[in-house]
């Protein structure tokens, strides 16, 4: 049985030398690294004391499984290798499928070609009707920036100066890869603007797909591990997520000692945003941009 010293000694070591604390009181007072507004992060106070509640909901399992008779531990181990084999087998599927998206990107790739003209206007005149001599406007203007603004996850996270930014977007697409690592690329390109010198913005999301003992429950395929954004070239004096009061080194040294247990969650989120402009936005990208009432109701 696991006495309360135990439990004790096992808390300090899952959390590693008072990092929950030193989180909680970091986020409680962090501001809004993008817009530089104080917000205070009540989320991440949830996590972690999800996380604390969580571990004494592991000791009691740990307890209880420590009561059971030594040949019902010899059949779960047996389960437990069972259950390993058949995980090898599903990571195998999910690889197998991500292959097969690489060949399948190819062949969407002319059809995301053509809405890129459409949207960009490159092919107005091809599209106008006869009876009209020219199209009052120009592609569709400000596509991307409303299919974003029907999207309510990504719509509370745009700001007004974000707005101004993102009018200037004309193509959002994205590349599946296999080497060096499994992994996708959006890429978003922007029409020439007053903000940023590059054409286009990159963020790539690096996968593995590793059942192992340690991640067996959580195993459901492909999982991110990191991320890779890229150098924005701002042009001067128009930054519009520059920040102010916002210690760097402190936010690495946060990463380094809190990474598996909160920096996690920033990552999962991260990759939940990536997943869907992959998956659903880009793929659908025009039935959102219907859904979006905006259009209509400002005389456009």
């Amino acid at each position: 049985m696991i006495n309360k010293s135990q439990q004790s000694k096992m808390r300090e070591q899952y959390f590693k030398s008072g990092s929950v604390q030193e989180a909680l009181n970091y986020f409680g007072t962090l501001q809004n690294p993008l817009h530089n507004k104080p917000k205070y992060c009540t989320t991440f106070n949830c996590i972690v004391l999800t996380l604390l509640k969580n571990v004494d909901i592991k000791l009691n399992q740990m307890e209880q499984l420590a009561k059971l008779p030594s040949d019902i531990h010899r059949k779960v181990e047996t389960l437990k290798k069972l259950q390993l084999e058949q995980m090898e087998k599903e990571a195998a599927f999910h690889r197998q499928v991500h292959s097969m998206e690489m060949e399948y990107q190819l062949d969407l790739k002319q059809i995301y070609s053509q809405r890129r003209a459409i949207v960009k206007g490159a092919v107005d005149d091809a599209l106008k009707p006869e009876a009209e001599p020219t199209y009052p406007l120009k592609g569709i203007p400000e596509f991307w920036l409303r299919v974003f603004k029907a999207v309510p996850v990504l719509s509370s996270m745009i700001l007004e100066k974000d707005e101004a930014v993102l009018k200037h977007l004309v193509d959002v697409r994205v590349e599946v890869r296999d080497k060096p690592v499994p992994s996708f690329v959006l890429h978003f390109e922007f029409e020439p603007n007053d903000f940023f010198e590059n054409e286009i913005l990159t963020k790539e999301y690096l996968l593995e797909c590793d059942p192992g003992l340690e991640n067996m429950a959580d195993f459901s395929g492909f999982q991110i591990f990191d991320t890779n954004g890229c150098e924005i070239r701002w042009k001067e004096g128009v930054n519009v997520i520059a920040t102010e009061n916002v210690d760097a080194d402190g936010v690495n040294a946060l990463k380094e000692s809190f990474d598996s247990i909160v920096y996690k969650d920033f990552l999962e989120f991260d990759f939940e945003i990536g997943y869907l402009i992959k998956e659903r936005i880009i793929p659908k990208a025009v039935l959102y941009f219907k859904d979006y009432s905006g259009f209509a109701e400002e005389g456009n």
